[in-house]
Order: structure tokens, then sequence, then C-alpha cells
């Protein structure tokens, strides 16, 4: 689909093909490709082989709704350019909807086919948020929530910014009585990126709408820290396996999917 073979760089979204110049620089030809549909347009079903081993009542179809970005954006909610959803799991990841194409894109972007519609997403992201907070945790706060972490940071918040260690190692010359401005530094240094991410993702688009998502998101302590940062309406995504949700959104819309039709079938034997 286009949604993720857009994501490889060898697709021309102008020309809706496969690059022809790439073609040419590692001398391939189309016929090497697939044929690229829309997210969700087409689908097969499931191999007789693979019915056999898992039993289901009958060959259910799978169609490939774009990636896990778009499917948990459609689930979150987020339907038209400016709308923007920010997940803070392992990353911080930024999804934007887009009226066209960006391309102008910095290192921690990636820009391509929005799943529904005609429209496209940017992607912003910082790879290893989740990661350097739960490092903190486990370091300095390991019996208590991640709102004791984050409330270093309101404590502190003067402090300057710390860029995040590189390893663990790097955390034991810091000492108990420095640990909380050593972890507000870090917070502060994400909170700076995320604002950076936001001024470049307002030059691709007017920002409607921000929901947010992610287990940290449980802390309510880090949610105050990001009202105050974005000094927005912010919507909170709590949704259980939004990915799978929007992944039928994406399939309803495209592939015209009727949704009690599908339901009344898939209900028969399970």
């Amino acid at each position: 689909d286009s949604t993720s073979f857009g994501m490889s760089g060898m697709y021309d979204f102008r020309r809706n093909a496969v690059n022809a110049d790439l073609l040419r620089i590692i001398d391939l030809t189309k016929d090497f490709f697939p044929e690229v549909e829309n997210a969700a347009v087409k689908g097969e079903l499931i191999s007789t082989h693979i019915q056999q081993e898992w039993k289901p009542s009958y060959r259910f179809p799978v169609f490939l709704c774009g990636n896990d970005q778009g499917a948990s954006a459609c689930g979150a909610g987020l339907k038209q350019p400016g709308d923007v959803n920010i997940n803070f799991g392992t990353a911080m990841v930024f999804y934007t909807i887009t009226e066209s194409l960006t391309t102008n894109l910095t290192e921690n972007q990636i820009a391509g086919k929005h799943p529904i519609g005609d429209y496209y997403f940017l992607l912003n992201f910082e790879s290893d948020f989740g990661i350097q907070m739960r490092r903190l945790k486990d370091r300095f706060f390991r019996r208590s929530d991640y709102d004791r972490l984050f409330q270093a940071f309101v404590d502190h918040a003067d402090v300057a910014e710390q860029t995040p260690p590189a390893a663990d190692a790097n955390l034991d010359v810091v000492s108990s009585a420095n640990s909380q401005q050593f972890c507000a530094g870090i917070i502060k240094y994400y909170l700076n990126r995320l604002t950076a991410h936001f001024e470049h993702i307002r030059q691709a688009a007017a920002v409607k709408s921000i929901t947010l998502s992610g287990g940290m998101m449980n802390s309510q302590v880090w949610l105050d820290i990001l009202r105050r940062t974005l000094q927005q309406p912010l919507a909170i995504n709590n949704r259980a396996d939004a990915g799978l949700f929007g992944a039928i959104d994406i399939y309803r819309n495209n592939a015209k999917l009727q949704i009690i039709e599908f339901a009344n079938n898939f209900g028969k034997g399970h």
C-alpha cells in the first residue's frame, strides 16, 4: 500500500508510481515491484494452510492498512489536516495530518501518505524518550511512580538543559544529592525538543487539535507539564488497541466495509 511502501523512499507521490530516477540509480525496473494501491483497498483470503493450522470457521480476508502510526492516529480520532497525535511511549512520536506532502524534512522527520483520503502525514520523533525516562526512574525513583520523576522538573524548572546519557554507566557519577536536578535537566531537554518539533510542524500545517496517547499519559504531573508547555487545549486518548480500531476505520473508509455485515459474519463460530 502507498502508506507503507511510501516510507521506503522508492515511491513518487506526485506520479503515484515507483520513482523512475531511483530505479535508474539502482538499475531496476518497476517490474521488480508489486502494484501499489491505497491502504486497505485490496485484500487476500488467508491461505488454506493457515486455515488448517489456526482452524478458524472460514477463510477471513487480510488487508494491509498502512503502518502502526497511521492506524493509531486514525484510532485516536485524527481526521483532517492540522490534527496532531503525540504518543509518549518508548519514543516521543508526533503524527500530523497535512494537506500536501512535506519535502523540506529535518533529520528526525518522515513524510508520507496518510492512509485515509487524499491527505499526507508528517512524522516527527525522539526515538529514545521513553527509554531515557525509564532509565531515570529505575535509577533514582525505583520505589516511586513516574509522577515523582516528573515532579523533579516541577521542583527544579529553572535548571539548565541536560543532554540524555548514552549509557547507564553515565548515571554512576550522579550523586543522590543532585539527582533531582539531573533528572529535571534531561526532562527539560525533551520539552525543548518537543517545542522545536512543534515549530517544524507549524511550518507544514496549521495545528487545529492535539491528542495525547501512550503509557506516560498515566502521569498527571507530566500532563500538567505538557499543558503549560504547549499552551493549547489537549485531548487524551486512553483507548486500548487504538491501532486496531484505526485499521478498521481505514478499512471502512477505503474498502467501503459494511461493519454490521462484517460483525455478523465474524460472530459466527466465535
